[in-house]
């Protein structure tokens, strides 16, 4: 597979990206790309802090990256019963 990760927006088709959102969708993942793109975002900004708020079943992923759990992370979510069913909140 090409990757190829621009940080600028010059030269860049948006038909072609409308396009390719439009088939693909946009929950679409594709587990090295992903990679690729978070690790191309941390080394543009190596002095800066990273909070993320993913959904559990990508918490290993996101572990693989350098990401740790944070020990002061909460939320208030307007269906406090279903997000505690989905593993988000204890």
């Amino acid at each position: 597979m090409n990757i190829k990760i621009q940080t600028d927006c010059i030269n860049i088709n948006w038909q072609e990206v409308r396009n390719i959102v439009k088939t693909v969708g946009m929950s679409y993942v594709d587990a090295e790309i992903h990679k690729k793109s978070f690790e191309n975002i941390i080394s543009q900004a190596p002095s800066c802090n990273f909070i993320l708020y993913s959904s559990p079943e990508k918490k290993g992923f996101y572990e693989s990256l350098g990401f740790r759990k944070l020990s002061t992370g909460m939320g208030l979510f307007y269906d406090m019963e279903r997000m505690k069913n989905r593993g988000f909140i204890k």
